[in-house]
């Protein structure tokens, strides 16, 4: 009787686990993730308003390159964070890593634009280069938007993130 009534419960808890009764973990890092997102959004909301009022105002050469050193500082720090979330599952992780990229892609282009200010190498077509990685960080932004809003839309999963 013992025998039968645990393998009942075993094909139950088949059951259960077959028909996703313990949820789905694709929507909960989803969740988890849009969180750790919104959280960290305003941080670079205010980090890119602020950096522009400054780069709006320098006054030379060198408070240029000083506003492009901090700002590349503090775009690092954010792009740390992202860099140390660790979604769980491939889905999330694919969008995670696209999100990884725009920052890095920033950074960097920020770097360049700082080293050639300070080396007096700036040109036209560092402009171009400037304005081509601009034009790239703005397609793998919207990329990571869609992405995330058809996995939300998938998962029935609410997804409130700026453009």
């Amino acid at each position: 009787m013992k025998k039968r009534i645990l393998a009942i419960m075993a094909v139950l808890f088949v059951v259960v686990l077959a028909t996703g009764c313990f949820g789905d973990p694709v929507k909960s890092d989803l969740e988890d993730y849009i969180k750790f997102e919104q959280s960290t959004q305003q941080e670079a909301l205010d980090f890119n308003a602020n950096f522009m009022a400054k780069a709006n105002t320098a006054a030379n050469k060198e408070e240029a390159v000083q506003i492009l050193t901090d700002g590349a500082q503090k775009l690092g720090e954010i792009t740390d964070k992202q860099k140390n979330y660790k979604p769980k599952t491939k889905e999330v992780q694919d969008i995670h890593a696209k999100s990884v990229q725009v920052l890095e892609t920033t950074l960097q282009s920020l770097n360049d634009m700082r080293d050639a200010l300070q080396n007096d190498t700036f040109s036209k077509e560092t402009l171009k280069k400037f304005q081509n990685t601009q034009v790239e960080a703005a397609n793998l932004t919207k990329d990571y938007y869609n992405d995330i809003s058809k996995l939300g839309a998938e998962k029935k999963v609410e997804v409130k993130m700026g453009k």
